[in-house]
């Protein structure tokens, strides 16, 4: 969850939003929370020693790395989606016109991904075999999400999607403790409750 602070520090730099220390400060409460949620229920991995080895620190590194990253993504994405259009036409880009661009663009790395992983679909042309009713269900939710995320980055901002995925987040994990999937315990609920003030103390 740290990919929520560097988000806010790369879209520092690279759009130049403005966040006052206050913000920042509600963003790290917003992490601890995140992290307090996530973890309930999970045992941490150490080693026999009972600290972490060199794969743990590997995989730390690993992660460290994907937040950056992910953070840089999403911000140019951000940039992308709120540019104009180019100026020696007057061509203005909407959401769907980017959105095709984009698509354009991963298509044929995913098209790859697949592929490798298992060229027989291909072979048999049977690369929607075994949709039932709830893969598709799943599969316009994930095309509705897309379109979404779409929209509050162009018309909002890369942390607020974090944000909404932090109370997402935790309306998940509010379900589980009804479902019996999660046990109930006062640690979930103040890590809920941490998140619940963060975001609304960042707004």
């Amino acid at each position: 969850q740290t990919k929520i602070i560097t988000t806010a520090i790369v879209s520092r730099f690279i759009l130049g939003t403005q966040s006052s220390t206050k913000q920042y400060f509600f963003l790290v409460l917003l992490v601890f929370g995140m992290v307090i949620v996530q973890v309930q229920g999970k045992d941490a991995r150490f080693g026999t020693t009972g600290v972490l080895d060199t794969s743990g620190f590997l995989g730390i590194s690993a992660v460290v790395m994907a937040s950056w990253t992910s953070a840089l993504a999403g911000v140019l994405l951000e940039k992308i989606y709120k540019a104009p259009g180019s100026l020696s036409t007057t061509t203005v880009h909407t959401i769907w016109t980017r959105n095709v661009q984009l698509s354009l663009i991963s298509i044929p790395f995913a098209t790859s991904v697949v592929y490798f992983q298992d060229n027989k679909i291909f072979s048999l042309n049977s690369i929607c075999e075994g949709y039932d009713a709830v893969v598709w269900v799943v599969v316009l939710l994930q095309a509705a999400g897309g379109i979404i995320i779409a929209y509050v980055l162009k018309f909002a901002s890369n942390v607020l999607k974090c944000l909404a995925i932090a109370i997402s987040i935790c309306c998940c994990a509010v379900y589980s403790v009804i479902s019996g999937e999660l046990e109930y315990t006062s640690t979930l609920m103040f890590g809920v409750l941490i998140v619940c003030v963060s975001v609304g103390g960042d707004n």
